[in-house]
């Protein structure tokens, strides 16, 4: 039985592991910052073995570097910039969480307590987000059926 190997071409011209060095994109930095915002006050607002600092700033971080590896795929421009900006805007929604957590009345504050969906359950919605993405809108999946890549 033979394997099959995909081969990818070269792509060092489109990485950039030096942080802030293709000048600064102001634009750019707070977009990803707000992108990221709602899934750091999501992840620990549903899951309660989230609701740390760290953990919500690892798990942006986590996606954030499965975004930018899968752009490695699809021919675009992989940017530790972008990385630093979403796991900021984790943080960021993370620390909106424990705000608004403190600001809610005792009667909801306990109802957000008992509230979680199991941890399992994450990493299960990104990989269905990544594989229909891959599957449809990429060369190698059924985007080739689909659109003659």
């Amino acid at each position: 039985m033979g394997c099959i190997f995909v081969s990818l071409p070269n792509r060092n011209s489109h990485i950039n592991p030096i942080p802030f060095s293709a000048g600064i994109d102001m634009v750019g930095y707070i977009l990803n910052i707000i992108l990221f915002i709602p899934f750091g006050f999501l992840i620990p607002l549903i899951w309660k073995k989230m609701r740390s600092l760290h953990l919500t700033a690892l798990a942006g971080f986590s996606f954030s570097i499965l975004i930018e590896i899968s752009q490695l795929l699809n021919n675009r421009r992989t940017d530790i910039d972008d990385l630093i900006m979403n796991t900021l805007g984790a943080i960021i929604g993370f620390l909106i969480y424990k705000s608004f957590k403190k600001l809610m009345p005792t009667r909801l504050h306990n109802k957000l307590n008992d509230f979680s969906y199991p941890v399992l359950e994450l990493p299960l919605y990104i990989f269905i987000l990544f594989a229909g993405r891959f599957f449809f809108f990429h060369e190698m999946g059924f985007a080739k059926l689909l659109y003659g890549f």
